[in-house]
């Protein structure tokens, strides 16, 4: 019964996204909210991360989501008999 009850717990955060996503939020709040301490504090911490490494970060990631989604292919093709 406990792992039945945790598997359905995902539709919880994704109805509160699809109803956030669908209220109309006033633009003061937004630009509050996100000028004001969110964008501030996520590009101080990336910034200060960049600047730490002698190479580009968002190449890094790029390359590993390429091969990530690669792995995920082959994977999927291998188990439904294709390869």
């Amino acid at each position: 019964m406990r792992k039945a009850r945790g598997r359905r717990l995902w539709v919880i955060p994704v109805a509160l996204a699809g109803v956030a996503a669908m209220l109309p939020w006033p633009p003061g709040a937004i630009e509050r909210y996100y000028a004001g301490a969110a964008y501030p504090t996520l590009q101080a911490s990336v910034t200060a991360a960049s600047n730490a490494v002698p190479f580009a970060l968002f190449d890094v990631l790029a390359v590993a989501a390429a091969a990530g989604l690669a792995l995920v292919w082959a994977r999927a093709f291998a188990a439904a008999g294709r390869v």
